[in-house]
């Protein structure tokens, strides 16, 4: 469409009248002025040289402020005189030269051009040799073999189109629209500096290199700053820069607004003005009123040039922004990012702006993938490795409980000196093993608890090793048989004490089934039993009537117990393969570093022997309770009550502590206080008493006494001891069955 325009101006100025003579053309608001050196070839050209004020329809006498206009024209005039002084560039010819004045606008650029169409021979314009000076109202025509100029490429690309028709040379030092690269639109244009395409791309390595990749672009209405706008765009991506702002800029733009648009991007601070000279003041002007000296990096095109260094009005702007120099010492340029890159522990959610995103956090269990774009959960047991930057995931170091570890290390202690008490025990036993107090309290049980009590605190240390699936296989029977070794035979001595008193009471005879083999295996069966039966058996033997006539011999009991042995040991390897107890890793919190490695005692497995061994201390605090008024020198049963009340305060404390703890080294922490605690009652209610009657209490004290039962009914004969420590012997028989 602007070839054709221009096609119908030259059309319209053929049909403009002019005179043979002096083949004028009327263009009103023109300066006519000419400055001419004739010659035997003439060049002409285009250049701005006065001002045209904005809003006014004509061009002034008054010259442009800018120190170069009038350098340019004199460096052209000289360049002219040294070709025509120097015989070996023209030999024999003359070169000659119009500058004409379009006084800046491309449209008076237009019209001047004008001047310098070919014309018919004859039609030539009235000059001399210096300067011609013609009515104000017309445009005279020079004869000329080319033309240079103009300064801007918004008027230079108008005269290309008119010269293209024409067949007129343009040849343009300032001009670097990518528009004029053309060929096939602007045949005839030359230039002698490259077109803005490769400013721009230098523009862009620059602030590349500066690290700056947010900036906003501010362009003149027309073909220079348009086209560089879309070399801009073309390139950006290629240097990783992206734009916030584009602002289109002409004599009538509200600079202010343009400024505070400007400002709704703060990020961006580095600006880059395709403009002129004059336009450029005007943005920089307005940035000035508003205070913000300092916030912008101007980055001004080959339109400015050094032509602001002249504007004293600028020097704050200039000063502050380094705009002449881009230089910024050794000083760290700063930043102009829409979005600083995200740590490594970060990705990037993109926005509308391709160099604007939101940097998130992943969770301490995810790695970055995908380029830094999202986040990906490691595997169960495996961390972010810090190496690798948070991209790869490698094993979590397993957590277990070690001898070194300094609570491990106090528990192995204190079960150390607890086996070293127990052995002290034991020698006090076989010491004085055949003293009627160690005799009465059933030499063979003690033995059973004895091991069971060990068992226990060989537990507590085997707990504290690192955790394997032998070890961990080994550690679920020995804690079942620790507990059932010491109250399977607790539970005989106590339904013992309350059968021999209520039989005592009723028949003043000894009852079946209390001599001392007879409870070894009664504690064997109790020991293997399932918990039901264990019941049934318990009920069985306090119904038993002393008058029954039902007779068990040694051999049959015997038959009957590996019977039950064996049928146990079955269901216990059933049990066993099913629920096999084994070492695991664990990892309690997903987002925390910490696997554990601990035995797996599973939970049918821990419910199955704490609920069996509850109920058998359950029913030592039963029979506890009716033996509660047996004679008051008889003391052994009010130690069992304390050892089995106490028991179960540990083990329910235990239960609700255990079941909602989270880290398998606090379980195991509590598994073995209990164990401890547990066992350490045990021998301490049990057997102390016992050795300190051997020890202390003199055999002659023990006396004989009548005692009521608790029924009231017949009296018994026991005998007991003054000190209150060893349990009541009856002896009104001569085999005495509690010595047995």
């Amino acid at each position: 469409m602007l070839y054709i325009f221009l096609l119908v101006i030259f059309g319209l100025t053929l049909l403009l009248p002019y005179t043979d003579t002096n083949s004028e053309v009327k263009i009103p608001g023109l300066n006519s002025e000419v400055y001419a050196l004739e010659g035997d070839i003439n060049i002409g050209a285009l250049y701005s040289i006065t001002d045209f004020p904005v809003g006014q329809a004509m061009c002034t006498k008054k010259l442009r402020p800018e120190s170069w206009v009038i350098e340019f024209v004199e460096a052209t005039m000289f360049a002219v005189r040294m070709v025509n002084e120097n015989p070996d560039i023209l030999p024999n010819i003359s070169l000659g030269i119009y500058i004409v004045d379009y006084c800046r606008t491309p449209n008076t650029a237009l019209a001047k051009s004008l001047s310098f169409l070919p014309a018919e021979e004859g039609c030539n314009g009235n000059i001399n040799s210096t300067s011609l000076t013609v009515n104000e109202s017309r445009i005279d025509h020079y004869d000329v073999v080319g033309v240079i100029g103009t300064f801007s490429s918004a008027a230079t690309v108008l005269v290309s189109y008119l010269y293209a028709v024409a067949q007129l040379p343009l040849v343009s030092f300032t001009a670097t629209s990518d528009e004029l690269s053309n060929k096939d639109n602007h045949p005839y244009f030359l230039r002698v500096v490259p077109p803005d395409v490769h400013q721009v791309k230098a523009m862009l390595k620059f602030i590349s290199d500066n690290g700056w990749s947010f900036i906003s672009i501010g362009y003149e209405e027309g073909s220079y700053g348009e086209k560089a706008l879309d070399n801009v765009k073309l390139f950006a991506d290629k240097y990783g820069i992206c734009l916030a702002t584009t602002q289109k800029l002409n004599s009538r733009t509200n600079f202010d607004a343009v400024v505070t648009e400007l400002l709704r991007y703060p990020r961006a601070r580095v600006v880059i003005l395709f403009t002129g000279a004059t336009t450029a003041t005007g943005v920089m002007l307005a940035a000035t009123a508003q205070n913000i000296l300092g916030h912008f990096i101007w980055i001004g095109s080959d339109g400015l040039s050094d032509k602001l260094i002249y504007r004293t009005e600028l020097a704050p702007q200039l000063i502050e922004n380094n705009v002449i120099s881009g230089l910024y010492s050794n000083e760290q340029p700063p930043a102009s990012v829409c979005s600083h890159p995200c740590t490594f522990r970060e990705y990037s959610v993109p926005k509308e702006i391709i160099c604007c995103w939101e940097c998130r956090t992943c969770h301490s269990n995810e790695i970055v993938v995908s380029n830094r774009t999202s986040c990906d959960t490691c595997d169960t047991f495996t961390w972010p490795d810090e190496a690798s930057n948070y991209t790869t995931c490698i094993p979590i170091p397993l957590t277990f409980s070690t001898p070194s570890d300094t609570l491990s290390l106090i528990q192995i202690c204190m079960a150390i000196g607890a086996i070293l008490a127990q052995c002290l025990v034991v020698a006090a036993y076989f010491i004085y093993r055949e003293n009627r107090v160690i005799k009465a309290a059933s030499r063979e049980l003690s033995i059973l608890q004895m091991a069971g009590i060990f068992l226990g605190y060989v537990t507590v240390i085997v707990f504290q090793t690192r955790p394997t699936p032998e070890t961990c296989s080994a550690l679920y029977f020995m804690f079942c048989m620790s507990f059932a070794w010491l109250y399977s035979p607790l539970i005989v001595k106590t339904v013992r004490i309350f059968r021999i008193f209520e039989s005592s009471a009723k028949y003043n005879r000894r009852p079946p089934f209390v001599s001392p083999q007879s409870q070894i295996i009664f504690a064997s069966v109790l020991i293997f039993l399932q918990v039901n039966y264990m019941i049934n058996v318990i009920i069985s033997g306090y119904t038993i009537s002393v008058n029954s006539k039902l007779i068990v011999s040694p051999l049959t009991q015997i038959i009957f117990a590996s019977v039950l042995i064996v049928l146990q040991i079955f269901i216990c390897l059933c049990v066993y393969v099913t629920f096999k107890p084994t070492a695991k890793k664990r990892q309690p919190v997903a987002t925390e570093k910490l696997v554990e490695l601990s035995c797996d005692l599973t939970l049918p497995g821990l419910v199955s022997f704490l609920a069996y061994n509850l109920v058998l201390v359950t029913l030592c605090s039963i029979f506890a309770f009716k033996t509660r008024k047996l004679p008051e020198n008889f003391n052994e049963s009010k130690f069992i009550s304390m050892c089995v009340f106490t028991t179960l305060v540990i083990w329910l404390s235990f239960i609700c502590t255990y079941f909602t703890a989270s880290r398998e080294s606090v379980k195991i922490l509590l598994l073995s206080v209990a164990l401890l605690l547990n066992h350490t009652v045990a021998l301490v209610f049990l057997f102390l008493p016992k050795i300190y009657a051997a020890v202390y209490v003199d055999p002659e004290t023990f006396v004989s006494t009548n005692v009521r039962t608790s029924a009231g009914q017949t009296p018994a004969n026991v005998m007991a001891i003054s000190n209150r420590i060893a349990p009541t012997v009856r002896v009104s028989h001569s085999n005495n069955f509690l010595r047995e």
